[in-house]
């Protein structure tokens, strides 16, 4: 999935866009049928790892202000 929204940024979401990102990390271009709900999917991926990375950032700033008063 991070191929595709890296892949995003130059093509948009189309067809080709799907088709191509599936080769890209070595499935054939049909493998973009696994995804029935196509950019929702891509949206809901992009959602997910931005807040897990959001609340990893979080919890080390936590415990970095914890451990360390004066910053």
């Amino acid at each position: 999935m991070q191929t595709f929204i890296t892949m995003l940024k130059y093509s948009g979401s189309n067809d080709i866009y799907h088709f191509t990102g599936a080769q890209t990390v070595g499935y054939p271009g049909t493998a973009h049928g696994l995804f029935p709900r196509g950019g929702a999917e891509l949206i809901q991926y992009f959602y997910v790892t931005c807040n897990q990375e959001l609340a990893e950032a979080l919890k080390n700033e936590t415990e970095a202000a914890a451990a360390d008063p004066s910053k």
